[in-house]
């Protein structure tokens, strides 16, 4: 990959504001509302949606007998991931592949109950616990986009849905060989765009 010469420019804009910022690479990382920069490049067509997930997240009861003191995934009734965050505790649940904003508090309610009937006193507080709605980007085939797209300064490390923390770093790795012309250890042809080209 050969290394690109410092005249690619990136612009930025907020409101009226526009600024300008010349560059070597523009990396594309964007979450569940894809369509400004995606489209802005060109990329509008890339089979990519926002996957909608919620969570509660607030101060672990430190009895261990109440609440769980490592990462804890069960199936049943509904998918719930249990994942400590130092003297935090928080619980994740749902993939929505939804645009509407209708159903969210109704989904919010549904998590607390079960969380309140199978940990009921897994929060040192209750009123410290944060519920949390968000988009996460995921492709068609559930796999990370991410590698060099049409314009040769132009990387994409995007789409890794729900599993964001198990991809970050070896997708970042990846991006780092790219910009700076290393050869990676990876295979990257099952991230690339091109594997979307013939749809």
């Amino acid at each position: 990959q050969p290394q690109p010469q410092p005249q690619t420019q990136t612009q930025t804009q907020t409101g009226e504001s526009q600024l300008t910022i010349p560059c070597d690479y523009v990396v594309i990382c964007s979450g569940g509302d894809k369509t400004n920069l995606l489209v802005s490049s060109g990329l509008d067509w890339v089979p990519m949606l926002p996957v909608r997930g919620y969570s509660i997240t607030g101060k672990a009861n430190p009895d261990p007998s109440k609440c769980p003191q490592n990462y804890v995934l069960i199936e049943e009734p509904i998918q719930l991931l249990i994942t400590r965050l130092g003297d935090d505790v928080r619980f994740a649940s749902y993939a929505e592949m939804s645009l509407g904003e209708d159903e969210v508090e109704k989904r919010i309610e549904s998590l607390r109950r079960v969380v309140a009937k199978m940990f009921p006193n897994a929060f040192a507080e209750d009123e410290t616990a944060v519920t949390w709605c968000g988009k996460r980007p995921l492709s068609s085939d559930g796999l990370p986009i991410v590698g060099i797209a049409h314009i040769p300064n132009v990387v994409l490390n995007t789409a890794h849905g729900s599993d964001e923390w198990r991809f970050a770093h070896g997708t970042a790795r990846i991006v780092a060989d790219l910009m700076c012309g290393r050869k990676t250890n990876f295979n990257t042809s099952a991230l690339s765009l091109k594997r979307f080209l013939l749809l």
